[in-house]
């Protein structure tokens, strides 16, 4: 709205979808779950790729944690979810890794998915070798929803 601000809040079980520019929230109710989540959607197509990150406050020293999620969903059914630990950074490289294979296996036939992947993979390689795994945070800080999956 010009000159103005507009809000409305809705509960998850009343959201089917939103977008805002070039982001998409869906919510789904996962087959086996009380409640409904909202997610960032990256594609959708047969399978669909969703992310989340949160913050959590772990006591009152800490300034808490943030959390990386993603989710895979087929049919409303979640057949894979990962999350990245930022704390420990043997696990931290290893789940970015699984992260990037989880998106070439299961979303091998989304060609604008798997370009944005290579794309990203490029930037942070020397010699076609991934030099950097922090390139798998761009799903998370910059969860650009991808229309052109087959």
């Amino acid at each position: 709205m010009p000159n103005g601000t507009w809000e409305k809040f809705i509960k998850y079980k009343d959201l089917e979808y939103a977008m805002n520019g070039n982001y998409k929230i869906k919510s789904y109710k996962l087959e086996g779950e009380r409640k409904y989540r909202a997610f960032y959607i990256i594609n959708d197509s047969n399978k669909t790729l969703g992310t989340i990150s949160y913050h959590s406050s772990s006591g009152m020293i800490s300034g808490g944690t943030t959390h990386y999620n993603y989710y895979i969903i087929e049919n409303n059914t979640l057949i894979k979810t990962g999350r990245l630990p930022i704390h420990n950074k043997e696990k931290y490289i290893a789940h970015q890794l699984e992260f990037s294979n989880d998106l070439k296996t299961h979303f091998e036939d989304c060609d604008a998915l798997m370009t944005k992947l290579n794309e990203i993979e490029t930037d942070y390689s020397i010699d076609g070798v991934v030099q950097d795994t922090s390139f798998i945070f761009n799903f998370f800080f910059k969860p650009i929803y991808i229309k052109n999956c087959n």
